[in-house]
């Protein structure tokens, strides 16, 4: 799960074959990660398919933590969904 701090919040789910970053056991074949990112510098556009991501952390990481997660398997791809409960 990524949340990318910038002049908009995004969330993105993605999906990796091995563990790219520090994650937690959730079964014996998959693990969550929780990564918050934020760009270099502010743009609309970049050069390249990918915006640069820089990781940083946060102060109480508990406020930002998406409260659930869903995914699928479907048409041969993963695919997910994250959000908060309402306050």
């Amino acid at each position: 799960m990524e949340l990318l701090f910038s002049s908009r919040i995004r969330q993105v789910v993605t999906f990796y074959e091995t563990e790219t970053f520090d994650c937690t056991p959730f079964t014996a074949s998959l693990s969550l990660c929780f990564r918050p990112v934020t760009t270099p510098q502010y743009r609309t556009k970049y050069k390249g398919d990918e915006t640069p991501l820089t990781e940083f952390p946060i102060i109480h990481a508990e406020h930002y933590i998406p409260h659930w997660l869903n995914s699928d398997y479907e048409n041969g791809q993963w695919q997910g969904e994250l959000g908060y409960a309402p306050r």
